[in-house]
């Protein structure tokens, strides 16, 4: 019989098939059941809490016992097997220098590490726990512009603080330590009346000083500021040969300069004084009247003696020409304009209106003409005889000159044409006078330079005004009035002729060379090289009495 035809699997055992003919027959239990008696019986199943102590055999069933459950303070040590209880190890205690690295599990024993010890430059940060480390931190150094207010512990950080910072105003009374901050005080503030005589540092506090008051006699050379004193310095004194030019003031010195010194050819217009400089002048040209006598110098002012009348009103300037009449004076300005004063009879110090220009000027005895830079002829005052209507054909003119009832003009050809009066012949110029180059007209005669500086005179000739010094040339200038007349050399000489009652024409000896000449009614005056005014003649209004400036 085969193994198919029994029913060996329902008998839980297995079937073997027999050699040589034999029939098959069921045999040992199958795997998973042991024989019980006559039966195969499933073997015990450990369960999931057991663990197997005793094999199974083929005749006797698995015995199982349960699995040993470690207590609350144990993990399991060894894990079971099949065949193998489980193992329980007691958990591990950390010590009270140590923490739990590791918590302990049911397989596994607690893990201890020895706790951080901070350094001395170290601090507790984080407290140790069972189950965590201690956590040390550096302890915290204060810089150079701190300092420490709470000092460092096992547990605790020192606490810095920034120091105190001075503002500009201040000063530092008490400098830091480690431990304590910085003391600021306000600096002290100067008064009106003082300076810093000491600057502050960042330590030490401003000193002040009286700022330095200058006695009488001093300046202040340097003014105080903030930060310095007043600089006192003696107020300079002029010395003699020196003037103030400016006064001192609290802050600045007296201001000297030497005294001008007049040159040779200059008089003192104005002496000096403790204040002002001595002002010089050179007088340049002179004119005389019946009783009264004017100088003009280089600054173009005039200065008047004699008859107190015929003196201007007022000081004149930018005078550039001056001629005297009987009692009264006219002057041409740099502008070209005449302004007269003195007796105004018949208009003879009230110019046209329309004058303009001017370039010479005459004042007669009683009338004034004038030439403006047309070479025109305008003449003002008394006219009874004409004297003041140039003729209509009159050419252009260079000169002109005013008698007391005539008048001459010298054309630019060099001839003379006179108008007015026709007595004595004092308005027909000789035939033969030519190159005339300067004239000049007294009450009844004329005289005029020509022919390179000799002198020719026509008119009356009751006192020898027409009697011209023989010898007499190289004159540069003339001066005719009344009855007398006066020339100027080259070489600074002077002659006159004509009447002398009152010793007009007596010229004084010793005289410097003159520069100027004028002839009055009965006085003449002489300006030297050195500005000095010589007169000589009739003196009973002082026409002949030069003002003390004027004197040698």
């Amino acid at each position: 019989m085969h193994c198919e035809a029994l029913d060996c699997a329902d008998e839980q055992r297995t079937c073997v098939a027999t050699m040589g003919g034999k029939d098959a027959y069921c045999d040992a239990c199958l795997e998973g059941y042991w024989e019980q008696g006559d039966a195969c019986t499933a073997l015990t199943v450990c369960g999931d809490a057991e663990y197997q102590v005793s094999a199974p055999t083929q005749t006797s069933d698995r015995i199982c016992r349960a699995l040993t459950l470690c207590a609350s303070d144990q993990y399991e040590a060894v894990a079971p097997t099949a065949t193998t209880d489980r193992r329980c190890g007691t958990s591990s205690m950390c010590h009270t220098d140590q923490y739990e690295i590791t918590a302990p599990s049911e397989t596994s024993d607690r893990t201890c590490s020895a706790l951080t010890v901070c350094t001395a430059e170290e601090y507790e940060a984080v407290q140790p726990t069972p189950t965590s480390d201690r956590a040390c931190a550096a302890i915290t150094s204060c810089n150079a512009d701190q300092y420490e207010i709470e000092e460092p512990t096992h547990t605790s950080d020192r606490i810095c603080k920034n120091l105190t910072a001075c503002t500009e105003d201040q000063y530092e009374t008490t400098a830091p330590s480690a431990t304590s901050d910085r003391a600021c005080t306000s600096l002290t503030l100067c008064a009106e009346d003082q300076f810093e005589s000491v600057p502050p540092t960042a330590s030490s506090d401003r000193e002040c000083a009286p700022v330095t008051q200058c006695e009488e006699g001093q300046y202040s050379a340097v003014e105080p500021t903030p930060t310095s004193d007043r600089a006192c310095l003696p107020v300079t004194a002029c010395d003699e040969e020196q003037y103030e030019v400016a006064a001192p003031t609290p802050t600045t010195d007296r201001i000297c300069a030497f005294i001008t010194l007049c040159d040779d050819d200059q008089y003192e217009r104005l002496p000096p004084s403790a204040t002002s400089d001595r002002a010089c002048a050179r007088l340049v040209s002179i004119t005389a009247g019946v009783a009264h006598t004017c100088a003009l110098d280089d600054g173009g002012r005039v200065t008047c003696w004699g008859i107190e009348r015929v003196r201007p009103a007022e000081s004149l300037s930018d005078v550039v020409a001056i001629s005297a009449g009987d009692g009264h004076t006219c002057t041409l300005h740099e502008n070209g304009q005449v302004s007269c004063w003195g007796d105004d009879l018949e208009g003879r110090i009230t110019p046209p209106e329309n004058l303009t220009n001017v370039v010479a000027l005459a004042a007669g005895r009683i009338h004034t003409c004038a030439v403006d830079d047309a070479g025109a002829v305008a003449c003002w005052g008394m006219g009874g005889s004409g004297q003041t209507t140039p003729p209509s054909d009159l050419g252009p003119v260079v000169g002109i000159a005013a008698g007391m009832g005539h008048s001459c003009a010298l054309e630019e050809s060099g001839d003379i044409v006179c108008w007015g009066a026709e007595m004595y012949g004092i308005t027909v110029p000789p035939d033969d006078l030519v190159d005339v180059v300067a004239m000049t007209a007294g009450i009844y005669h004329n005289c005029a330079i020509h022919d390179g500086g000799k002198v020719r005179c026509w008119g009356m000739n009751d006192g020898n005004q027409l009697s011209v010094p023989q010898h007499l040339e190289n004159v540069v200038e003339i001066s005719a009035t009344h009855s007398h007349t006066c020339a100027l050399t080259h070489a600074g000489g002077v002659s006159c002729w004509g009447w002398s009652m009152e010793g007009q024409i007596s010229v004084p000896q010793g005289m410097e060379p003159v520069v100027a000449i004028a002839a009055g009614a009965s006085h003449s005056c002489a300006i030297d090289e050195k500005s000095h005014v010589v007169c000589w003649g009739a003196d009973d209004f002082g026409q002949a009495t030069p003002p003390p400036q004027f004197q040698p």
